[in-house]
């Protein structure tokens, strides 16, 4: 029998403001986003404060002084990579985030009236749509798509890296030293109005859940018929669960885990954790990307949550 995925605590704050997930009885520890400066940048701890997206929008993007011919990426996007590389081998991928640094993409675009003209915003989109199709969910984890200007704030690793450097309508890519944009709220199962009998979202259900082999709570596609994605919480089939893991286990769930990810298109996923026991990725969800997880034969459950996550505010995290 399935059970429903719920929040069941926090551990302590001082584990990167772990917050514990329970997937069929289990409990699954899962890490926020990481403090910029443990991604191997250049900035040092507290430069990242966390301000509104339309303060973020007016911060702007940075002068593109070091493009010159091919050369797109900054020297510290480099530097940066390859040491939180070296983290990534030494903790092997602990929380997803080390392998990767944050940066902001900037979009060859040519402005179509005001920035905020609704016309400017739509061919912004389309042209960040067009971007992070070509990438993997695994590659790139996306943080902000700004609405006025050309650009994109994300985690990225260096395949990623690479597909950016390649892409035509990418002009710079840069660490960003500008305040994180807060995320937009989240929608749990606790917003969502309640089912009236016959309801289409509940139909042909095994219990709370629907969809291919009962994989994915009604919830879910009840919440997609409302809004353009979801947070959901992804559990994911792997053959080393003994607990604790050995360092080659650990590899092989990170390894499940960027298979379903790579299965799915930045566009269509937005990575914003994972577990550090046994597989699982939490992010938010397109109808499009649901039904690719539905189909995959190493996902058994997509959930959401109940209700909000509290996260502890004296850990200095990203929240």
């Amino acid at each position: 029998m399935r059970r429903s995925l719920m929040v069941s605590g926090l551990a302590p704050a001082s584990v990167a403001a772990i917050v514990s997930l329970v997937f069929g009885g289990a409990s699954v520890g899962m890490a926020q986003r990481p403090e910029h400066d443990d991604l191997g940048t250049r900035y040092p701890k507290g430069a990242h404060d966390v301000v509104a997206p339309e303060e973020r929008e007016a911060l702007g993007l940075n002068e593109a002084g070091w493009t010159r011919g091919d050369a797109k990426v900054h020297p510290d996007v480099y530097r940066a990579l390859e040491k939180t590389e070296k983290v990534k081998e030494a903790w092997r991928d602990p929380i997803g985030y080390a392998g990767t640094v944050y940066v902001q993409v900037q979009l060859k675009h040519a402005q179509k009236g005001k920035a905020d003209s609704p016309e400017n915003k739509a061919a912004i989109k389309q042209l960040q749509d067009k971007v992070l199709s070509q990438l993997t969910a695994a590659e790139f984890y996306v943080e902000y798509a700004f609405q006025t200007l050309p650009g994109i704030l994300a985690y990225v690793n260096r395949a990623g890296l690479e597909k950016l450097t390649a892409n035509p309508d990418v002009v710079a890519v840069c660490l960003d030293d500008k305040p994180f944009p807060k995320r937009s709220p989240h929608v749990y199962k606790a917003d969502l109005p309640a089912l009236k009998p016959g309801d289409p979202s509940t139909q042909p259900a095994q219990g709370h859940f629907w969809g291919n082999g009962g994989k994915v709570e009604a919830a879910v596609y009840q919440a997609l018929g409302l809004h353009e994605r979801v947070f959901v919480m992804v559990k994911l089939i792997s053959t080393a669960s003994d607990q604790p893991l050995s360092r080659e286990e650990a590899a092989h769930n990170k390894d499940v885990e960027n298979a379903v990810l790579s299965s799915m298109s930045a566009a269509e996923f937005c990575l914003q954790s994972r577990t550090t026991s046994f597989p699982s990725i939490h992010g938010l969800v397109s109808k499009s990307a649901l039904k690719k997880l539905e189909d995959h034969p190493n996902v058994e459950v997509v959930g959401m949550p109940d209700a909000m996550i509290p996260v502890p505010t004296d850990t200095g995290r990203r929240p």
